[in-house]
């Protein structure tokens, strides 16, 4: 049986009662509630990507949630509007924001000191007139409530942690939300592209049926006629089959489904290029600057070392102390202690893990930092490539074939070629328009690209003006 130390001490109990207050003052340190972290998150998100986190929920801010996606519904959608669009509504980041919760909860669950323990014993009498007793005792582990602070700190630490990451994932999902709109706008302007080279191409086929019948041309030319006429009609199929799938991606990142994947409508076709790049050659510092994933990388090591403070401290052995109250023929009270001896569970190998995690983690940055700079090196190359493209087809290839279909419709009026080269003339000049939008689809996801790879908006830039062409594809 444990021995116990009886001292009369009246005073004892009153002067422990202060423990619970001084433990639920240690414990209550942590960060705020949920909430919080949540509103730190939004506020990282708003300065970087300029749009608005909404909380899905009951009352008021979930009707003016549902209000605020109905109305940018209804008016139209940009690449601006469906990254709002996906931060108010997408399933994906309401996991992401309820995982937060969870994150906390976890980490400042194992901040708590231990709780007091209350113990009872029944003291029965060895000789017949020995008087029978109870003992009563409550103790409290004295080194978890002193390591408490430490450990309170260390759950702040990575809950930092954990809201940096979170954030940057979010930033992702906004980079992905642009992808999805740019390739759905290159998609459905192909598809109307398609249907137009379609009506092209049953005409030119019905008149070489009707001029074969007349015998005006030979079985081969017809023939020629129909292949070119069934390949465009594939061509259509498949363009038509890429603007549903585009948009069915689109809705999956949005957050949508019927009827509100139905009711939507792009407010424009792609936009023209800017006028001007940002400076590339900052983008790089500014990366290594403002990276969420690359700040929480940067951070891990300290709070990693502070672990490694706790787990030293493996060697102070546990220590409760309390009060004991024995009550026999009068009733005495007195201190009570108790104290492990470390001989076999000493920490050592978790000391051994935590070590080797902070030199894990110091090499985690310096792959991270080269992550950086190369997918900066990489976003800045495709950029230009992009804008090369798209600059020779929207000055050059696009005018040039406008020129060619003009020059061969003079040509047609005055019967000096047929009108199968006309035919042919307009269908090269809606292929070269379709390359021009496949080519400002790549420069938006290349933008998009170097947004994420910068870690928030690049610099503004002078927005450039329409070009003069019809990317619709009407004829002059």
């Amino acid at each position: 049986m444990r021995k116990h130390i009886h001292i009369a001490w009246s005073n004892f109990p009153s002067g422990l009662s202060a423990l619970p207050a001084v433990a639920m003052f240690l414990s209550g340190c942590a960060a705020g509630s949920a909430d919080v972290a949540r509103e730190g998150v939004r506020s990282t998100i708003e300065a970087r990507s300029g749009a608005t986190i909404g909380r899905s929920g009951e009352g008021a801010a979930e009707s003016d949630r549902v209000a605020r996606v109905r109305s940018l519904l209804a008016g139209g959608l940009s690449d601006e509007s469906v990254v709002q669009l996906a931060l108010l509504n997408s399933p994906s980041l309401q996991i992401a924001l309820d995982g937060l919760g969870i994150s906390r909860a976890e980490l400042f669950q194992g901040a708590n000191p231990a709780n007091p323990v209350a113990a009872w014993r029944y003291h029965g009498a060895d000789l017949p007139k020995e008087p029978t007793g109870a003992e009563f005792s409550v103790e409290q582990d004295l080194v978890s409530l002193l390591l408490a602070p430490l450990r309170v700190k260390q759950a702040n630490g990575k809950l930092e942690l954990v809201k940096l990451r979170l954030a940057d994932a979010i930033l992702q999902m906004a980079a992905e939300a642009k992808w999805a709109f740019y390739e759905f706008q290159a998609a459905e302007e192909g598809r109307k592209a398609a249907e137009e080279a379609s009506q092209g191409a049953t005409a030119a086929a019905e008149l070489a049926r009707r001029q074969r019948k007349a015998g005006n041309i030979s079985a081969l030319e017809e023939a020629h006629q129909q292949v070119a006429f069934q390949e465009i009609e594939i061509s259509r199929s498949h363009a038509t089959a890429d603007s549903t799938i585009a948009r069915a991606r689109l809705n999956q990142t949005l957050g949508l489904s019927a009827p509100s994947a139905d009711g939507w409508a792009a407010s424009s076709g792609l936009r023209p290029l800017p006028q001007s790049d940002p400076p590339l050659d900052k983008l790089e510092s500014l990366a290594l600057d403002q990276r969420l994933d690359l700040q929480a990388a940067r951070a891990e090591p300290a709070l990693l070392g502070e672990a490694l403070t706790l787990a030293r401290m493996g060697y102070i052995p546990e220590l409760r102390v309390g009060v004991v109250a024995d009550r026999r023929e009068t009733t005495t009270f007195g201190p009570a202690f108790e104290i492990s001896l470390p001989v076999f569970e000493r920490r050592q190998y978790e000391r051994d893990r935590i070590s080797a995690e902070i030199s894990r983690s110091r090499h985690s940055i310096l792959e991270l930092e080269l992550a950086v700079r190369t997918a900066v090196q990489i976003g800045c190359a495709r950029l230009a490539e992009a804008r090369d493209a798209a600059t020779r087809y929207g000055e050059h290839m696009v005018p040039l074939r406008e020129k060619i279909v003009a020059r061969s419709q003079e040509r047609y009026n005055f019967m000096l070629t047929d009108v199968y080269r006309l035919i042919l003339a307009k269908q090269a000049e809606i292929g070269a328009r379709q390359e021009y939008r496949h080519a400002l689809r790549d420069y938006w996801i290349a933008r998009a690209d170097l947004e994420r790879a910068v870690g928030g908006r690049l610099p503004e830039t002078q927005a450039g003006q329409p070009q003069q062409h019809d990317l619709g594809g009407t004829s002059r």
